[in-house]
């Protein structure tokens, strides 16, 4: 075949890729209009948006990762095949000196605050002796770098769930996912029960560690998934490199549980049982093309932060938890245990961790990471534990507040104006009802009046007999910031009557309200 020939159909078949691949005109104008968005930010976006838009991708991916099966390599785009059939992604050596130092800190933080601190570290896909990975193959550091950091604590009281799921190569076949980085449920559930025996006689539960209900296995059972999924570093290599994980199953309580979950940034209300309250069927029940990667978050994806209440739980204590990926389905299972639970992530939550720590004011702070955090490249946001210097605070009550029904869909209170860039607030309700309407929660919310746009909301619930809190930090950027309370959902309010009781604002030193 004339070789010009070949060269021109090869250039119509590339400029039909990037042409489907690349991003709009108004979405690179989008970028450019970004604040301090950079040419380099913007060549960023653009290799990004081209490999995740790439026409076919999910099949050049099974193709590339099916010949390099039949070429017997093990490795594809980044991905190491173990010698059980597992993959995974092997990690570096690292320096752990300042995450370390910034871990010593924040306990010494939460000891001077009055709660309990604990470190868990959970495992890597790669066992204690390495005899998984292949001879003559890359090199993985991950429990080096776990020992390295473990090493440097002070003064910190530490868990290590790897004896418990990693320490041989049979326990990764039998507590990981074949195709994801993760742990499966099985892993998950082991290392659940036995950090909540840590965690129980911090709490001054020693007496109650072998009678409660959701720590006895014979009082779970499990469902099964129901597909296969392809998991993280599988939609690497594709099916045909590894195959798929089959017969998944997670754990559902036997128990009664009455569980509420609130995810303020994707604005999720759940309230109900374990299974109304935890299980995602969204995110498992598509069919495998276009959603290969959700076996994992049956329990849910990473969010910003959740607040978790209990009303049955055994112990009535507050945990924060601090947490990566792998901890998603051991915080769910922990809410059967504990009536409130703070849990936060800052690679995606822009808030100081030492204000959450005084305005939640947990009886237990927990952080929980797997080695691969100390990576750099999440290094950077796992431990920018922010906001720890010494800081007095100021507090203001008011006993009882109305919000009339008007027809207002945005229907609100204001609870304090005047807030400062660069502060934080907190905001306590002992209880608040509905006195007119069927609104199922009222929406609190720090809000910015000039540019009329919300900040940080979280609802309310009506009728909790515990009290529920709030808390923000103000952004730096100048502003006229002001926390509101509204009579229903916001934007829903309409016609709704609402009572508050017990209010308790709580500001910190540089956050002193203007008069």
């Amino acid at each position: 075949m004339d070789r010009k020939f070949i060269a021109a159909l090869s250039l119509l078949w590339l400029s039909l890729v990037v042409a489907w691949s690349v991003m709009t005109v108004a979405e690179i104008k989008g970028v450019k209009g970004e604040k301090g968005a950079s040419l380099k930010t913007l060549a960023g976006r653009l290799h990004g948006e081209m490999l995740e838009r790439f026409w076919r991708k999910d099949d050049f991916i099974d193709i590339n990762g099916g010949w390099r099966r039949l070429l017997r390599q093990r490795m594809c785009n980044g991905a190491l095949k173990l010698d059980n059939g597992y993959i995974t992604r092997v990690t570096p050596r690292v320096n752990i000196d300042s995450a370390a130092s910034r871990m010593n800190k924040l306990a010494s933080f939460c000891r001077k605050n009055g709660g309990e601190f604990l470190f868990v570290m959970f495992p890597s896909k790669i066992d204690a002796g390495k005899t998984l990975l292949p001879a003559g193959g890359p090199a993985d550091f991950s429990n080096e770098n776990a020992d390295a950091f473990i090493g440097r604590l002070s003064g910190v009281e530490v868990f290590d769930t790897r004896p418990l799921v990693s320490a041989t190569a049979d326990d990764v076949t039998r507590y990981y996912f074949k195709t994801d980085h993760h742990w499966n449920f099985d892993g998950a559930f082991k290392a659940y029960q036995a950090i909540a025996a840590k965690m129980l006689p911090m709490l001054g539960e020693d007496s109650a560690c072998g009678d409660l209900p959701p720590l006895d296995g014979n009082n779970w059972h499990k469902a099964a998934l129901g597909r296969p999924f392809l998991g993280s570093v599988g939609r690497r290599t594709g099916c045909l490199f590894a195959g798929m994980d089959e017969d998944v199953s997670y754990f559902l309580p036997g128990f009664e549980t009455a569980i509420s979950v609130k995810i303020p940034r994707r604005q999720i209300f759940r309230r109900g049982n374990f299974r109304e309250a935890w299980i995602f069927e969204e995110n498992f029940a598509r069919p495998v093309a276009g959603q290969k990667d959700c076996g994992y978050g049956v329990y849910g994806l990473d969010y910003a932060a959740i607040s978790v209440y209990n009303a049955l739980a055994p112990v009535k204590k507050r945990v924060l938890v601090i947490k990566d990926s792998y901890a998603i389905p051991v915080y769910a299972f922990l809410s059967t245990l504990f009536s409130e639970m703070e849990i936060v992530d800052l690679r995606h939550l822009h808030a100081g961790v030492g204000n959450i720590i005084r305005l939640f004011k947990p009886d237990l702070t927990c952080v929980m990471y797997n080695p691969v955090a100390l990576n750099p490249e999440n290094s950077r946001k796992l431990f920018d534990f922010s906001g720890m210097r010494e800081m007095k605070t100021r507090v203001k009550t008011l006993q009882e507040l109305r919000i009339t029904a008007k027809p207002s869909p945005y229907n609100y209170a204001v609870l304090s104006g005047g807030l400062k860039p660069g502060s934080a607030v907190g905001c306590t309700v002992r209880k608040i009802d509905i006195a007119a309407g069927d609104a199922r929660f009222s929406t609190i919310a720090l809000y910015e009046r000039t540019r009329k746009k919300v900040i940080a909301a979280d609802s309310l619930e009506f009728g909790r007999e515990s009290p529920q809190t709030f808390f923000a930090d103000v952004p730096e950027v100048d502003g006229s910031y002001q926390l509101l309370v509204f009579a229903g959902e916001r934007g829903k309010a309409a016609g709704n009557s609402v009572v508050l009781q017990g209010i308790s604002m709580e500001y910190l030193e540089k956050n002193l309200p203007n008069e």
